[in-house]
Protein backbone atom coordinates (compact mmCIF):
# COMPACT_ATOMS: atom_id res chain seq x y z
CA UNK A 1 0.00 0.00 0.00
CA UNK A 2 1.38 2.87 -0.86
CA UNK A 3 2.42 6.22 1.29
CA UNK A 4 0.11 9.55 1.27
CA UNK A 5 3.10 11.43 -0.09
CA UNK A 6 4.09 8.82 -2.91
CA UNK A 7 0.25 9.29 -4.31
CA UNK A 8 0.47 12.72 -3.75
CA UNK A 9 3.53 12.73 -5.62
CA UNK A 10 1.85 10.51 -8.41
CA UNK A 11 -1.03 12.75 -8.80
CA UNK A 12 1.08 15.82 -9.57
CA UNK A 13 4.12 14.56 -11.25
CA UNK A 14 2.83 15.98 -14.16
CA UNK A 15 3.54 19.69 -12.19
CA UNK A 16 7.13 18.60 -12.96
CA UNK A 17 6.80 18.14 -16.96
CA UNK A 18 4.63 20.83 -17.32
CA UNK A 19 6.90 24.15 -15.79
CA UNK A 20 10.07 22.54 -17.10
CA UNK A 21 9.13 23.54 -20.61
CA UNK A 22 8.35 26.72 -19.30
CA UNK A 23 12.58 27.10 -19.38
CA UNK A 24 14.48 28.15 -22.11
CA UNK A 25 18.49 28.19 -22.38
CA UNK A 26 19.47 26.10 -19.80
CA UNK A 27 22.36 25.14 -21.90
CA UNK A 28 23.69 27.68 -20.25
CA UNK A 29 23.66 26.56 -16.53
CA UNK A 30 24.95 23.21 -18.33
CA UNK A 31 21.23 21.67 -17.72
CA UNK A 32 19.28 20.18 -20.41
CA UNK A 33 15.69 19.38 -20.15
CA UNK A 34 15.76 16.08 -18.62
CA UNK A 35 17.97 17.68 -16.03
CA UNK A 36 15.56 20.05 -15.60
CA UNK A 37 12.56 17.19 -15.39
CA UNK A 38 14.31 15.30 -12.42
CA UNK A 39 15.27 18.25 -10.41
CA UNK A 40 11.68 19.49 -10.74
CA UNK A 41 10.28 16.31 -9.43
CA UNK A 42 12.49 15.76 -6.43
CA UNK A 43 11.71 19.63 -5.73
CA UNK A 44 8.14 18.49 -6.40
CA UNK A 45 8.92 14.80 -3.30
CA UNK A 46 10.12 17.76 -0.85
CA UNK A 47 7.18 20.01 -0.95
CA UNK A 48 5.16 17.25 -0.49
CA UNK A 49 6.47 16.44 2.50
CA UNK A 50 6.77 19.82 3.76
CA UNK A 51 2.92 20.49 3.34
CA UNK A 52 2.67 16.90 4.91
CA UNK A 53 4.40 18.29 7.86
CA UNK A 54 2.66 21.99 8.03
CA UNK A 55 -0.69 19.79 7.56
CA UNK A 56 -0.14 17.84 11.15
CA UNK A 57 0.90 21.26 12.53
CA UNK A 58 -2.19 22.31 11.74
CA UNK A 59 -4.26 19.28 12.87
CA UNK A 60 -2.60 19.46 16.00
CA UNK A 61 -3.66 23.48 16.47
CA UNK A 62 -0.40 24.74 16.38
CA UNK A 63 -0.22 26.48 12.40
CA UNK A 64 -3.19 27.71 10.69
CA UNK A 65 -4.60 25.98 7.75
CA UNK A 66 -2.79 26.00 4.89
CA UNK A 67 -3.61 26.80 1.47
CA UNK A 68 -4.59 24.09 -0.89
CA UNK A 69 -1.70 21.37 -1.77
CA UNK A 70 -2.13 21.44 -5.71
CA UNK A 71 -1.28 25.71 -5.09
CA UNK A 72 0.93 24.80 -2.41
CA UNK A 73 2.79 22.75 -5.23
CA UNK A 74 2.47 24.70 -8.43
CA UNK A 75 3.97 28.07 -6.24
CA UNK A 76 6.73 25.40 -5.37
CA UNK A 77 7.25 24.78 -9.30
CA UNK A 78 7.33 28.36 -10.31
CA UNK A 79 9.33 29.54 -7.54
CA UNK A 80 11.52 26.81 -8.35
CA UNK A 81 11.73 28.03 -11.81
CA UNK A 82 11.89 31.35 -11.17
CA UNK A 83 15.88 30.42 -9.17
CA UNK A 84 16.83 29.03 -12.39
CA UNK A 85 15.59 31.60 -14.88
CA UNK A 86 17.66 34.30 -11.99
CA UNK A 87 20.97 31.56 -13.09
CA UNK A 88 20.58 31.76 -16.12
CA UNK A 89 20.60 35.40 -16.62
CA UNK A 90 23.34 35.73 -14.62
CA UNK A 91 25.44 33.42 -16.78
CA UNK A 92 23.85 34.72 -19.95
CA UNK A 93 24.92 38.47 -18.48
CA UNK A 94 28.77 37.39 -18.97
CA UNK A 95 28.90 37.54 -22.70
CA UNK A 96 29.81 40.93 -23.05
CA UNK A 97 30.09 40.83 -26.88
CA UNK A 98 29.12 38.77 -29.83
CA UNK A 99 31.97 37.33 -32.39
CA UNK A 100 31.37 37.85 -35.92
CA UNK A 101 30.53 34.30 -36.79
CA UNK A 102 27.21 34.26 -35.96
CA UNK A 103 25.39 31.51 -37.35
CA UNK A 104 21.32 31.78 -36.31
CA UNK A 105 19.19 32.68 -33.47
CA UNK A 106 15.75 31.51 -31.79
CA UNK A 107 13.92 32.52 -29.17
CA UNK A 108 13.37 31.54 -25.70
CA UNK A 109 10.20 32.45 -24.03
CA UNK A 110 9.18 32.26 -19.98
CA UNK A 111 7.15 33.88 -17.69
CA UNK A 112 9.07 36.31 -15.51
CA UNK A 113 6.09 37.00 -12.88
CA UNK A 114 7.05 36.52 -9.27
CA UNK A 115 4.63 34.31 -6.67
CA UNK A 116 5.98 34.51 -2.85
CA UNK A 117 4.06 32.83 -0.35
CA UNK A 118 5.12 33.25 3.05
CA UNK A 119 2.38 33.47 5.06
CA UNK A 120 4.39 33.59 8.30
CA UNK A 121 5.70 37.59 6.71
CA UNK A 122 2.29 37.95 5.85
CA UNK A 123 3.33 37.77 2.38
CA UNK A 124 1.10 36.77 -0.28
CA UNK A 125 2.26 37.62 -4.02
CA UNK A 126 0.59 35.85 -7.10
CA UNK A 127 1.79 36.67 -10.61
CA UNK A 128 3.49 40.10 -9.31
CA UNK A 129 -0.26 40.79 -7.19
CA UNK A 130 0.59 42.07 -3.55
CA UNK A 131 -3.13 40.24 -2.30
CA UNK A 132 -2.63 42.63 0.32
CA UNK A 133 -2.62 46.06 -1.45
CA UNK A 134 -4.34 48.51 -0.57
CA UNK A 135 -4.68 47.43 3.38
CA UNK A 136 -3.34 49.41 5.88
CA UNK A 137 -2.76 48.32 9.87
CA UNK A 138 -5.43 46.13 11.34
CA UNK A 139 -7.05 45.75 8.24
CA UNK A 140 -4.04 43.84 6.41
CA UNK A 141 -3.89 41.53 9.41
CA UNK A 142 -7.60 40.97 9.08
CA UNK A 143 -7.20 39.32 5.40
CA UNK A 144 -4.04 38.13 5.65
CA UNK A 145 -5.70 35.75 8.48
CA UNK A 146 -8.65 35.09 5.55
CA UNK A 147 -5.62 34.10 3.37
CA UNK A 148 -4.69 31.80 6.37
CA UNK A 149 -7.60 29.87 6.34
CA UNK A 150 -8.69 31.38 9.51
CA UNK A 151 -13.31 31.17 9.77
CA UNK A 152 -14.72 34.73 9.38
CA UNK A 153 -16.22 34.07 12.66
CA UNK A 154 -13.21 33.70 14.14
CA UNK A 155 -10.99 36.31 13.03
CA UNK A 156 -14.77 38.49 14.00
CA UNK A 157 -14.10 37.57 17.84
CA UNK A 158 -10.48 38.15 17.69
CA UNK A 159 -10.96 41.52 17.16
CA UNK A 160 -14.67 42.09 18.48
CA UNK A 161 -12.03 42.52 22.01
CA UNK A 162 -8.99 43.93 20.83
CA UNK A 163 -10.75 46.72 18.04
CA UNK A 164 -14.57 46.05 18.42
CA UNK A 165 -15.08 49.29 16.03
CA UNK A 166 -13.41 47.47 13.21
CA UNK A 167 -16.24 45.69 10.93
CA UNK A 168 -14.00 42.52 9.88
CA UNK A 169 -16.41 40.84 7.48
CA UNK A 170 -16.89 44.18 5.68
CA UNK A 171 -13.02 44.31 5.46
CA UNK A 172 -12.67 40.83 4.06
CA UNK A 173 -15.74 41.29 1.28
CA UNK A 174 -14.81 44.17 -0.11
CA UNK A 175 -10.89 43.12 -0.92
CA UNK A 176 -12.46 40.01 -1.63
CA UNK A 177 -14.62 42.63 -4.07
CA UNK A 178 -11.20 44.36 -5.25
CA UNK A 179 -9.33 41.31 -6.10
CA UNK A 180 -12.27 39.30 -8.15
CA UNK A 181 -11.84 42.26 -10.63
CA UNK A 182 -8.04 41.73 -10.78
CA UNK A 183 -8.35 38.02 -11.23
CA UNK A 184 -7.09 38.41 -15.12
CA UNK A 185 -4.12 39.94 -13.93
CA UNK A 186 -3.39 37.22 -11.01
CA UNK A 187 -4.36 34.73 -13.82
CA UNK A 188 -2.42 36.12 -16.38
CA UNK A 189 0.86 34.60 -17.66
CA UNK A 190 2.70 37.22 -19.41
CA UNK A 191 5.89 35.69 -21.59
CA UNK A 192 9.09 37.71 -22.33
CA UNK A 193 11.78 36.92 -25.23
CA UNK A 194 15.12 36.73 -24.98
CA UNK A 195 17.80 36.14 -28.19
CA UNK A 196 19.52 33.20 -28.24
CA UNK A 197 22.50 33.26 -30.41
CA UNK A 198 24.02 29.93 -31.62
CA UNK A 199 27.60 29.99 -32.65
CA UNK A 200 29.66 28.07 -35.39
CA UNK A 201 32.25 26.07 -34.38
CA UNK A 202 35.89 26.10 -35.79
Amino acid sequence: MRKPSEKFFLRYEYLAKKYAIKLFNTHVISLDRDDIVQNLRIKLYEAILQYGRRWRQYQNNEKPKPMPIEFYLKLSMANKIKDYIKEINRESDRISFLPDDVDSFDYGVFNPNVSIINPDKDTFIINDIDLLEGLENHERKVFSLHLKGFEGEWIKKLYSKVLPELNTDTVIKRHLKKLRAKKHLIALEENKSYLVFNFLED
